[in-house]
């Protein structure tokens, strides 16, 4: 049962977005993006922490990379580098 209301959650979802990019929403989903990743690179740039761990044990940058995001990841591995050198 839960697997098919997924399945249909899902499903709904994907048409819904079907229908939003063709509307003038659309660019909005990738304006949040952008926005997004531009907010994070100014934060990291400006001395933000970036040495934490999620529950699985992945740091920041591992996750950048699996989302794609590599300028990101090498941004946050770069500040964390710096970061651990002046403990």
């Amino acid at each position: 049962m839960l697997a098919a209301i997924f399945l249909l959650a899902w499903i709904w979802r994907v048409l819904y977005l079907g229908r939003l990019s063709r509307t003038v929403l659309g660019g909005d989903l990738t304006e949040d993006s952008r926005t997004y990743w531009a907010w994070s690179k100014l934060l990291i740039e400006h001395g933000a922490r970036v040495d934490g761990k999620d529950e699985d044990g992945r740091s920041l940058a591992q996750n950048a990379r699996q989302l794609g995001r590599t300028e990101i990841a090498e941004l946050l591995e770069k500040s964390d580098s710096q970061s651990v050198s002046h403990r």
